[in-house]
């Protein structure tokens, strides 16, 4: 399912199941995109951990920028 922030999708399968008369729920549920995040983009921590320092600061965002 693509949905924008805000929609309920546990809820969603629950409303559908009570509509269809025989409940309903979900087995899992996985985000894969989140803005400018994608799973595509992810890294293993252990093979994070194999890559040297400069690697590193390439691949990983920093969320909070200090100034200074």
């Amino acid at each position: 399912m693509a949905c924008t922030k805000g929609t309920y999708v546990r809820s969603l399968a629950h409303d559908l199941g009570q509509k269809l008369g025989c409940g309903g729920h979900l087995c899992s549920l996985r985000r894969i995109v989140s803005g400018k995040f994608d799973v595509a983009d992810s890294i293993i921590y252990e093979d994070l951990l194999k890559l040297s320092r400069d690697e590193i600061q390439k691949r990983v965002i920093p969320f909070l920028k200090v100034n200074g």
